[in-house]
């Protein structure tokens, strides 16, 4: 038998941040899907959408999944920053506690059981320690942890190890075992923190970068539009003066036109002259 919490808990965290980066993908093709389909009641007699509409639509579609590989980089890195304090918080419980254990007559005793309003005396405590000694046997325990037992794991003395631990009774439970050497005896001591909070925070974190992805792309929508529509106004100017010739007025004059449809406007110049 083995346990498999840790394995567990990685699934879990792969789920979440499949969870967010599918979230965020459906929502950068929803925007294009939404885009296209304005596009094409707008359209009339089969025209091809307008070149708004196009880059509107590539332009939200490619920051979309920019935003959203950002997002899920930074849930990632902050989750690893959190869990990273979470275990120095947990390591530094448990080494002070570990000193509240001492050597009597050769056996292991825990001497802070007594201690008044502590996580030892409330059972309804998310913070849960045990110690044992070479043996396996108990030397002291957490009102919280009740008749449940960490899982055994084989350290060497003056080593360190986290995992995860969360049976039907007890919630998804962060821990470390310390295994400190003394004497002819060996101690290992264990001290968990519940995950909820730190779960919630990681939850309220998603929420808030969801958030700013919607009102990224709604921003960035408006930009690009305002854009572009500032863009083509040379070319809104060069058909105002297209209608205005005739079979008596033949001139045509490109002047300010983008460099991008230069060349059409001197063909279109060149092939008038010739008329």
């Amino acid at each position: 038998a083995r346990d498999h919490g840790e394995i567990t808990q990685r699934i879990q965290d792969l789920d979440d941040m499949l969870q967010m980066f599918s979230a965020l993908l459906a929502g950068s093709f929803a925007l294009v899907l939404i885009f296209r389909k304005l596009a094409r009641r707008r359209a009339k007699f089969r025209a091809p959408p307008s070149m708004l509409v196009r880059l509107l639509t590539g332009s939200v579609a490619i920051s979309g999944v920019i935003l959203s590989l950002a997002g899920w980089a930074t849930y990632s890195v902050v989750e690893d920053g959190w869990l990273v304090q979470m275990d120095q918080a947990l390591e530094n419980r448990a080494l002070g506690l570990a000193a509240l254990c001492r050597k009597v007559d050769g056996n292991w005793r825990f001497e802070g059981a007594h201690l008044e309003n502590s996580m030892f005396q409330d059972p309804k405590s998310m913070q849960y320690f045990e110690a044992r000694d070479e043996r396996g046997r108990d030397i002291g325990r957490s009102a919280s942890l009740s008749h449940l037992s960490f899982p055994t794991v084989a350290i060497a003395p003056g080593e360190r190890r986290f995992g995860w631990y969360h049976p039907g009774y007890l919630h998804k439970t962060r821990y470390v075992a310390i295994s400190l050497a003394g004497g002819e005896q060996g101690l290992t001591v264990y001290f968990g923190q519940d995950y909820r909070d730190m779960k919630a925070k990681l939850r309220d974190l998603r929420n808030i970068l969801l958030g700013i992805w919607i009102a990224s792309e709604i921003l960035l929508s408006a930009l690009l539009a305002l854009l572009v529509h500032f863009s083509i106004a040379p070319l809104r100017r060069i058909a105002k003066r297209l209608e205005s010739i005739d079979e008596k007025h033949l001139g045509f004059e490109p002047d300010g036109a983008p460099r991008e449809v230069r060349p059409l406007v001197d063909a279109l110049s060149t092939a008038l002259s010739r008329l």
